[in-house]
C-alpha cells in the first residue's frame, strides 16, 4: 500500500505541474485573442466549448491563468508541482507581486479549505465596500419538482439581521430544541460551570433547516399581515468581537510524560471565555481539528490525554473533534497533539504522522514525466460540441430525431 500511496502523491504533483503549464497556455491564448472569430464571447466560453469544461470552472481557470502571469514566485512553485491548483486558485484572488511569497508560505502550511477561508476573510476585511454592496442580490428558481430555490447575497450586517429575524421567527413557532443561529448558545457543551466535562461531550448539534424554512415563511406571513414600517422594531443588536491578551499560567504547560500528547508544549494563554465548551469552541473556531477535516457539525470535546488514562481537564488539554473522528481516535488508538503554534498532528499506532497540509512531492521533472506517461493520448481525444469538416468549416452536431435513440449508425458512426 505504501507504493500505491506514493504513486498517488507523485501523480498529484505531476498533475499540478501540468495544470500550471496548461493554465499558462490558456493565458497566452486569451492574451492573443485566439478564441475570437469563432462565435465565442470569451476565452472561458471557448474553453467550455472546446475542452468540455463547465462555464463557471472555465471562468475561474481563465482568471487564475491571467493572475499567474504576474506572480512569478507562485508560478514557479506551481510549475514545480509543490502546490495544488485549488490553493493557487484561492491565492491568486488576493496575492500581488509584493505579497505572493507570504501567501505561498500560507498555502504550503494550510490545507486548501483553510487557504480558502483565509482568502475569504482577507477579502472581507480589505475589499472595496462599493464592490461588496454592488454584489448584493436575491435570486430564485424552481426545481424539477416545482420547489422554490432561493439564493441571497447580503452584506455581513444585513445577513446578521436576517439570521436574527429567522431565529426570532423560530422562537415564535415555539421551537426550543435547536440552536439560536449557528453560534453556540449559553450552557451548551459546557457542563456545570467548574465541573469536569465528559469526553465526547457534544458542543454543537445540527440545526434543523426545515424549521428555518418554517421561520422564513412565518416572516413572509408577518410582513403580509403587517407591512413596513409597522413591522419595524426599534431594537438593535450590537455584536462586539474582543481579542484578549494572553495570560501565562502554570497549567498551560503540558507534562512531557503525558503519552498521547507526544510530550509537546501546549499553547499558552488561551482566553477563558465562559465555560470550557464555549472557550474551546471559540479557540478552535467551531471546526473539527483533526488534520484535513474542518467539519462544523456534531462536534465533541476530546481530551488530548484521554480522560480514562488520567488526562487533565484544563482547556488547553481539550480539542474539538467531529463525531466521526472522535470515534476513530478512540477505536483506532490514534494520539493527537497540539504544537506551540496550534498545529494539530495525529499519530497512528503504526507510526504514521498526519498533518493538515502535507507537502506535495512530485518527484523529478514532474511535467516531463506526465507528458511521457500520457504520450499515447490523442490530442483530439476531447471533442468539442461542434465538428470541424475537411474544408475547415464548422458544423454543430444535430439533435437526435424525435422517437429515435440517436442519429447515425450507432457507436461506430464516423462524423
Amino acid at each position: 500500500m505504501g507504493e500505491v500511496e506514493e504513486a498517488i502523491c507523485r501523480w498529484a504533483g505531476r498533475i499540478a505541474a501540468a495544470s500550471c503549464g496548461w493554465l499558462l497556455a490558456v493565458a497566452a491564448f486569451d492574451r492573443r485573442g485566439g478564441w475570437s472569430g469563432v462565435g465565442m464571447g470569451s476565452c472561458a466560453h471557448w474553453l467550455a466549448w472546446r475542452c468540455g469544461i463547465g462555464l463557471r470552472t472555465a471562468r475561474e481557470q481563465v482568471a487564475t491563468a491571467r493572475a499567474l502571469e504576474g506572480l512569478p514566485v507562485l508560478r514557479a512553485a506551481f510549475a514545480a508541482g509543490t502546490v495544488s491548483y485549488a490553493k493557487v486558485r484561492a491565492v491568486t484572488r488576493v496575492a500581488e507581486p509584493a505579497t505572493e511569497e507570504l501567501w505561498l508560505a500560507r498555502a504550503r502550511r494550510c490545507s486548501a479549505g483553510q487557504v480558502e477561508r483565509l482568502v475569504r476573510s482577507y477579502r472581507q476585511a480589505n475589499g472595496d465596500p462599493k464592490v461588496r454592496r454592488a454584489a448584493r442580490r436575491v435570486a430564485w428558481t424552481f426545481d424539477g419538482d416545482g420547489m422554490l430555490c432561493l439564493r441571497a447575497v447580503l452584506s455581513p450586517d444585513e445577513g446578521a439581521r436576517l439570521i436574527a429575524a429567522l431565529d426570532a421567527a423560530r422562537a415564535s413557532l415555539e421551537d426550543t430544541t435547536s440552536l439560536a443561529g449557528d453560534s453556540l448558545p449559553a450552557g451548551t457543551g459546557t457542563g456545570d460551570e467548574g465541573g469536569v466535562p465528559a469526553d465526547g461531550e457534544k458542543v454543537v448539534i445540527a440545526r434543523d433547516r426545515r424549521r428555518d424554512a418554517d421561520a422564513l415563511v412565518a416572516l413572509a406571513d408577518g410582513f403580509l399581515d403587517r407591512p413596513a414600517p409597522g413591522l419595524m422594531h426599534p431594537g438593535h443588536t450590537l455584536t462586539v468581537h474582543l481579542t484578549t491578551q494572553p495570560t501565562p499560567t502554570s497549567s498551560n504547560t503540558a507534562d512531557p510524560q503525558e503519552g498521547t500528547a507526544g510530550g509537546t508544549e501546549e499553547p499558552v494563554g488561551v482566553a477563558r471565555v465562559g465555560g470550557r465548551g464555549v472557550a474551546v469552541y471559540l479557540r478552535d473556531q467551531g471546526r473539527c481539528q483533526y488534520p484535513g477535516c474542518g467539519h462544523t457539525r456534531w462536534l465533541h470535546l476530546h481530551h488530548l490525554t484521554w480522560w480514562g488514562r488520567g488526562g487533565g481537564t484544563d482547556i488547553d488539554r481539550l480539542l474539538l473533534l467531529c463525531s466521526t473522528h472522535h470515534r476513530a481516535v478512540h477505536d483506532d488508538d490514534i494520539s493527537l497533539g497540539r504544537d506551540a503554534d496550534g498545529t494539530v498532528t495525529a499519530r497512528t499506532v503504526d507510526g504514521r504522522v498526519l498533518v493538515a497540509a502535507p507537502p506535495v512531492l512530485p518527484g523529478p521533472e514532474p511535467a516531463g514525466t506526465l507528458a511521457h506517461a500520457t504520450r499515447h493520448i490523442d490530442p483530439a481525444a476531447i471533442r468539442p460540441v461542434g465538428m470541424v469538416m475537411a474544408d475547415g468549416r464548422r458544423r454543430r452536431a444535430s439533435s437526435p430525431r424525435r422517437g429515435s435513440p440517436a442519429r447515425g449508425r450507432g457507436p461506430g458512426t464516423r462524423w
